[in-house]
Formats: C-alpha cells, sequence, structure tokens
C-alpha cells in the first residue's frame, strides 16, 4: 500500500513542480504588463486551456468511451456541456461571492474563472498520473507512467504562467501572485494519491508471478546469448570457464573443485594477492582482461598450482574473506550439510519414519510463509492403513478382515 502511494506521490510531485515553476515567472516581469501584453497573456491562457481540453480530456474520453455501447463522442460531448453550464454558472454567482466587486470587473471575474477552469482540469490530470504510477509498483511499465507525466508536466509549465501572471496584472504581489498559480496544480498529487488509494482498495490485487523453468534456465545463459545477439557468432563448448573474462573458472582443490570468480581487474589483484604472487596483477600477459582471456591456459596453470595445496573451505574463506568470489563445487555429502541450502533453506529435514527412526528427506522448493512445505509424517508401512480403508470404505466387519488375513488377500 505504502509503495504504491509513495510512486503516486512521486508522479503527481513532478507534474505540481512543473506548475510551481511555470508560476514563478511572475518574478520575472517588472512593473505593470502593457495592454498589448495582456491581451497576448489572456490568447496565450486561451490556447493553453483549449490544447490541454482537446489532447488531456476530450481525445481520451472518446477513446475510452469507444468501449462501451454509446457513441464514442457522447459521453465526452455531453462532459464538455456540463462544464460550460458549470462555468456559466459560476460566471453569474461571481458578483454576489464578492461583494467589494462589481459585475462591470471583468479582470477580477476572467482571473476567477481561469482559475477555476485549470484548477478542474488538473483534477484528471492528477489522477490519471497517480494511477499509472501506482501501478508501477505492481509490475507495470514505467517509461509509460513517466512519459505521461512529462507531458503532462510541460504542460502545466505554461497553465502556471497563465494563472500567475493575470493574477499579478489585478494588482496581486508577485509572491501572492505565485502561491494563486503554484496552488492550481495542487489539486495533483492530492488527487492523483487518493485514486491510487481507492483503486488499491477497490482491486486489492496482487500480480500473478510467471516463472518457467526453461526461462530461468535462458536467464542464466545471459552471457553467452549476449554475444550472439551482439556479434551473430555462435558460442562453442569451452568448459567452464566464462569466455568474456578470465579467471572465472573451476579449479581443483586438494579435496574437490571450487569456483573463483576474479572477473576484473580489482578481483583479479586480490585474487594474486591473496595466492601469494602480486607481481602477477601487473604482469604483461596478465595486466588486462583480453591478455588474459587471450592466455587463459597458462593462467589456469598457475591458479590451479595455488589451489590444489588447499582444501575446499580454506580456500573459500581466504577469497571470500579478502573480497574475491568463490565458492565450492558441491558434492551430494557437502550439498546435504551446506549452511545454506540445507541450514537457513531447510531442503533436508528429519522427520520420524516408521521402522526406521530419524530420517532425512529432500523438502519442496516452494516455501510458504505459515504452512511447512515438507511431510508431516513418514511414509505409512505396509497395510498400516487396510483397516481405514476396508472397514470404512468397503464397510468389511473385523471378522472378514480377519478371514481375509487367513487366506493370505491382505
Amino acid at each position: 500500500m505504502l509503495q504504491s502511494l509513495g510512486w503516486a506521490a512521486l508522479g503527481t510531485g513532478f507534474t505540481f513542480l512543473m506548475t510551481a515553476l511555470g508560476a514563478a515567472m511572475v518574478f520575472f516581469f517588472a512593473g505593470e504588463p502593457r495592454p498589448h501584453f495582456q491581451k497576448t497573456l489572456l490568447g496565450f491562457a486561451a490556447g493553453v486551456m483549449t490544447a490541454a481540453s482537446v489532447w488531456s480530456l476530450l481525445l481520451p474520453a472518446i477513446d475510452r468511451a469507444a468501449e462501451g455501447a454509446l457513441p464514442d463522442w457522447l459521453p465526452a460531448a455531453g462532459g464538455m456541456l456540463l462544464g460550460v453550464v458549470f462555468l456559466s454558472a459560476l460566471d453569474a454567482l461571481l458578483p454576489h461571492l464578492r461583494r467589494d466587486r462589481t459585475w462591470q470587473d471583468a479582470s477580477w471575474r476572467q482571473t476567477t474563472l481561469l482559475m477555476t477552469a485549470i484548477t478542474l482540469h488538473n483534477v484528471p490530470e492528477g489522477m490519471a498520473v497517480g494511477l499509472a504510477f501506482a501501478l508501477v509498483s505492481g509490475g507495470e511499465g514505467f517509461a509509460g507512467a513517466a512519459a505521461l507525466a512529462m507531458g503532462i508536466g510541460i504542460q502545466n509549465f505554461p497553465e502556471g504562467a497563465a494563472v500567475a501572471l493575470p493574477l499579478r496584472q489585478g494588482g496581486w504581489s508577485r509572491p501572492r501572485a505565485f502561491v494563486g498559480g503554484m496552488l492550481s496544480g495542487a489539486v495533483e498529487p492530492v488527487f492523483g494519491v487518493l485514486a491510487a488509494l481507492v483503486n488499491k482498495q477497490r482491486t486489492g490485487l496482487g500480480e500473478k508471478v510467471d516463472v518457467a523453468l526453461v526461462d530461468s534456465v535462458a536467464s542464466a545463459m545471459e552471457n553467452i546469448t549476449m554475444i550472439y545477439q551482439s556479434t551473430g557468432r555462435i558460442p562453442q563448448r569451452i568448459g567452464n570457464r566464462y569466455e568474456s573474462t578470465y579467471p572465472y573458472d573451476v579449479f581443483p582443490a586438494s579435496d574437490g573443485d571450487v569456483v573463483i570468480a576474479a572477473g576484473n581487474a580489482k578481483l583479479w589483484k586480490i585474487l594474486c594477492s591473496v595466492m601469494g604472487s602480486p607481481e602477477l596483477a601487473d604482469a604483461p600477459k596478465f595486466a588486462g582482461i583480453q591478455e588474459r582471456i587471450a592466455n587463459h591456459e597458462e593462467l589456469r596453470e598457475i591458479i590451479s598450482s595455488w589451489t590444489k595445496n588447499h582444501t575446499i573451505d580454506e580456500i573459500d574463506k581466504m577469497l571470500n574473506d579478502a573480497g574475491c568470489p568463490a565458492c565450492p563445487v558441491n558434492t551430494i555429502d557437502r550439498l546435504v550439510k551446506d549452511p545454506q541450502i540445507a541450514g537457513d533453506r531447510g531442503m533436508f529435514p528429519e522427520i520420524d519414519q516408521p521402522g526406521m527412526g530419524k530420517l532425512q528427506i529432500t523438502a519442496m522448493a516452494q516455501k510458504l510463509t505459515r504452512t511447512k512445505s515438507c511431510p508431516r509424517k513418514g511414509a505409512p508401512l505396509l497395510g498400516e492403513d487396510n483397516a481405514a480403508i476396508y472397514g470404512e470404505m468397503l464397510d468389511f466387519d473385523e471378522a472378514k478382515l480377519t478371514e481375509l488375513k487367513e487366506k493370505g488377500v491382505i
């Protein structure tokens, strides 16, 4: 819940900031604007509102109405007419809202109508941005939400100026006009967060997680597939080493095998230091990744001569403590005792098996938060449930069961 609301606040916060930046234009105009500029400003505001109404409201409304039974233009046209009626009614009420203003005070009426129109226009925009960003927390694409916020934010910049500058012309101080212009966009984060909250409460839906085993394998092969996708060359089998860097390979220890992943210059220097051969890091034939790849056979012999003198656990500890990734190649006996797999992940629990005592089994890979994913009891003994099956399901009485036992049937 908090995550989706945070995303909604982030997206609508950006559009509100753009409105505030537009309103800040009032600080860059000195004195009273000339009459010609005032007329230009009013025309600019009308153009902004007309374009915003068509592109951000009417066209999306027509597209959305196409999914219904009514003609796609009808709901949008009806809503537009209701808006005209609302603003006309507001215009008629303005003289009664301010007793110190007269009906002929056109400047105040125009400014109030403009502020009201832009503020109401920002409500659905805030809801659209808030809902789009809230869906990002559920896995929807961020690019689409960001593009929507960017488009509305760019549009909000002139809207903020279109409100603040007429307020300044009407006699408001610059700080007061700035606040008035900025507040016209304040409804966007408010209604954006409310839209995200209502959507979350109404749907309460999580997201389907689609995980395929074959997808996991393909993802794990990213390093190989990218070679083909970027060059067109089909990588061939080269053993356990990485083709694009070295040393990233399996090396022999005194009691098994270990993986060492010193895939960059920093890790290569750490490996050389741990091996007691820091001079290798600056040797010309091993100085860069391409040199180490070209001379990987010689380098493998050098590293193997060191790893063969240590156990798997010794190599694991020395390298990881120094900051170089390394891990054992587990055999089955090591796997069932691994502190992460067997311990933290609980993949090999013990159960009481009748006739055998404590028996270690393999648990399911899926882990549930409240339910154990392993059998609650051991496997039944041969014939253990005969009485329940024959008696409860087939209605055999004790005499019948005894007869079947004597005949060797059960």
